[in-house]
């Protein structure tokens, strides 16, 4: 369940900052696992938007955005092109390369498997869509940072490895 996965991740990190790190995550071909849960990093088949509660909005992200999302009268959607909603997508896609993919990397969870999870299909992010900026974000973070695993067990980013992402 994606909750439980989120709350041992904060736990984790909690951890980590309080220096009672326990042991380390460990590495298993086809997926990243840890000891503390024995949870794994995978993408999810259904990511709506959440609003304090799932939205109609898929979001193909592969992972749960949250966040305080002006909603339609019925909560059950968000106007695409609300100012307020428009800033909050542009914070999300910041979150994801400056704080969420730095991290997964420190905590040695950023794993081949764990791309699965990640926004690299552009057909599933059309450059007018909601959801464009978080995707456009991640593949020039994937260009320009070293995020990207390495057989030697060190990162890349797409630009030293001489690939363009898609």
């Amino acid at each position: 369940n994606a909750s439980e996965v989120i709350r041992a991740g904060l736990r984790l990190l909690e951890e980590e900052e309080s220096g009672k790190k326990k042991s380390k995550p460990t590495r298993k071909k086809g997926a990243t696992q840890n000891h503390w849960t024995g949870k794994r990093i995978s993408p999810l088949t259904e990511s709506p938007l959440v609003v304090f509660f799932p939205t109609e909005k898929d979001s193909h992200l592969g992972f749960l955005v949250q966040g305080p999302y002006r909603t339609t009268p019925a909560r059950d959607n968000i106007p695409a092109h609300d100012d307020w909603n428009q800033k909050l997508i542009d914070e999300t896609a910041s979150l994801l390369v400056e704080s969420v993919l730095p991290r997964l990397k420190e905590m040695e969870l950023l794993t081949v498997s764990c791309f699965d999870a990640f926004p690299i299909d552009l057909d599933d992010f059309p450059e007018e869509g909601f959801f464009f900026p978080i995707a456009d974000r991640f593949r020039s973070a994937l260009q320009f940072d070293e995020l990207l695993p390495a057989a030697d067990a060190s990162f890349v980013s797409c630009r030293r490895r001489g690939a363009h992402p898609g």
